[in-house]
């Protein structure tokens, strides 16, 4: 099923939809020699093609669709960022991947990729006196995520790992073992709390997964990495936002894959 996920995840895309559009238009064009029906539908999708690629690789679409994701969880003292000073003492600080590359046969660190923001922040959390243990979840984690916490000041002890999810769902649950079996029940009725540590942009579908997949967990978000609340903060709308660029493709990519996942879950799970 996670195969699957992954091939269903990319083509429900902008960029798989896209390239669905474009097929469409030219196999419809091409039967238009004998068919003019056919040929005018063929270059209508084409144009809906061509104006499908320019919306999502445009500023415009990343704020519309970023920010009401990021938004719920910013502070409520004027500065978006909430400060780590703010969130409440807990059992665990979870970090959800964390932006990290790493090869142990090319490098001996771990390389700080998009989403980095998370370990430092989880970090932040622990030298604040949030909790005593930082569990780094996900594939790899031991050769990224924990090495960057060792270079910023946690101690081995004070590390968990939890490197079998592959993605949020497996995080949930996985996590949710982890916590309780390395935390000790002080009452069985009172369930663990943990700081959950993630991109704002994927935490309000990490917190439908925590709902469902880890209930005994008492969950708090704690967002970083708040990208559109940051790029557009203090500006309004110019005219360079309709104009398409690379990177706001990529960015509009993964918040259309979070929004179908988010909606995709509470329809059908």
């Amino acid at each position: 099923m996670y195969t699957v996920n992954k091939i269903a995840g990319w083509a429900v895309s902008p960029l798989g939809i896209a390239l669905f559009m474009l097929v469409l238009g030219l196999v419809l064009v091409m039967a238009g020699a004998s068919r003019r029906w056919a040929r005018r539908m063929g270059v209508a999708v084409l144009c809906l093609h061509f104006a499908w690629l320019w919306a999502w690789g445009t500023p415009l679409v990343q704020r519309l669709i970023g920010i009401p994701l990021e938004c719920e969880f910013w502070s409520q003292d004027g500065i978006p960022v909430p400060r780590v000073e703010t969130m409440p003492e807990c059992d665990a600080i979870v970090i959800l991947g964390g932006g990290m590359g790493s090869n142990v046969k090319a490098s001996p660190y771990a390389e700080m990729w998009s989403g980095a923001d998370r370990v430092w922040h989880a970090a932040r959390a622990w030298k604040a006196g949030k909790a005593k243990m930082v569990v780094p979840t996900g594939s790899g984690c031991a050769e990224s995520d924990a090495q960057l916490l060792l270079d910023l000041g946690v101690p081995r002890e004070s590390i968990r790992l939890e490197d079998l999810a592959r993605n949020t769902e497996e995080n949930a649950k996985f996590v949710e073992q982890t916590v309780n079996s390395c935390v000790p029940a002080k009452d069985p009725a009172v369930p663990r709390k943990v700081l959950l540590v993630t991109s704002a942009w994927h935490m309000k579908r990490s917190l439908l997964m925590f709902k469902r997949y880890a209930p005994s967990l008492d969950v708090t978000p704690c967002a970083t990495d708040f990208e559109t609340t940051i790029h557009f903060a203090g500006r309004g709308i110019g005219l360079l936002d309709f104009f398409p660029k690379a990177d706001s493709f990529w960015i509009n990519s993964v918040l259309f894959h979070e929004w179908l996942g988010y909606w995709g879950y509470k329809a059908f799970r």
